[in-house]
């Protein structure tokens, strides 16, 4: 598995990560994803907390009444912990647009870019492991949730920043 950057445009991030699996029989699965971390303004924020927010109902919905008695009970609650958390960072992505409206930081805007970047990792890893079985998908999940507590740091330093009227 690796993660690393690379850049198509001089004022853009991007991340491409590359799983590989090998299994007994030596057949590889190779998971390339991409990513751009653009400028994370207000805007931004707010239509990919949109789209954050739909896609966790839907795919919650899609859990509740499609994959019952399909996945096991263990794959069942791994993807049901994927929508929870999805569920809870489309929250997160909606309270930093707001704030990023009213009060425009940097700090504000990686902290939006590392919630993001957790979601996809961790409720990604998640939905993929529960619903192809391949257990090595779960290596992911602690990247995403590193990514998670990166952005909790950096509200935290946001937080203590704030400029107070």
């Amino acid at each position: 598995m690796v993660l690393h950057p690379y850049s198509d445009e001089p004022d853009c991030i991007s991340y491409r990560l590359i799983l590989c699996y090998d299994d007994l029989s030596a057949s590889s699965i190779i998971f390339a994803f991409s990513f751009r971390l653009a400028d994370m303004n207000s805007r931004t924020t707010l239509i990919i907390s949109s789209v954050a927010g739909f896609s966790g109902v839907a795919l919650g919905a899609f859990g509740a009444h499609g994959l019952k008695g399909v996945l096991s009970a263990d794959m069942l609650t791994v993807y049901q912990t994927a929508v929870q958390y999805h569920l809870i960072h489309a929250v997160v992505l909606l309270a930093l647009s707001l704030w990023l409206q009213v009060q425009p930081s940097r700090w504000l805007s990686w902290s939006a870019r590392l919630m993001l970047l957790g979601l996809i990792l961790f409720s990604g890893s998640l939905y993929l492991l529960a619903l192809s079985g391949v257990r090595p998908l779960g290596m992911i999940t602690p990247l995403g949730g590193v990514s998670w507590l990166l952005g909790w740091s950096a509200l935290l330093v946001a937080a203590v920043k704030l400029k107070t009227p």
